[in-house]
């Protein structure tokens, strides 16, 4: 379920729920659902962003998603956002260094 949250001056829709989730990172969620015996359902899980303002459309699946604005190809805004995204991936994780299941909850 989305909701409008409107504590910033202009409603932002904030999900409630979400609709995937993978056994490896909700071990508890996963034990949980066995516990309930929630079904579950194999699905592949892919990540797609669209900010409003500026229009900018891209999605992770493969590249002729990632560059759905083939514009894209030939702005170098657009790679540098590229470069920072795989940066932040290859240095959150070690500097996290604490999955969900080492968090006592």
């Amino acid at each position: 379920m989305t909701v409008p949250e409107a504590g910033t001056g202009r409603p932002v829709p904030i999900d409630t729920g979400f609709m995937v989730f993978n056994y490896a990172t909700y071990p508890r969620l996963t034990r949980l659902f066995g516990l309930l015996e929630v079904p579950v359902k194999k699905t592949t899980m892919s990540f797609s962003g669209r900010h409003e303002d500026s229009g900018l459309e891209f999605a992770g699946s493969s590249l002729n998603h990632l560059f759905a604005q083939r514009r894209h190809l030939q702005r170098p805004h657009f790679y540098r956002m590229l470069f920072a995204i795989d940066r932040f991936n290859r240095e959150a994780g070690p500097i996290a260094g604490v999955t969900l299941a080492e968090v006592d909850i």
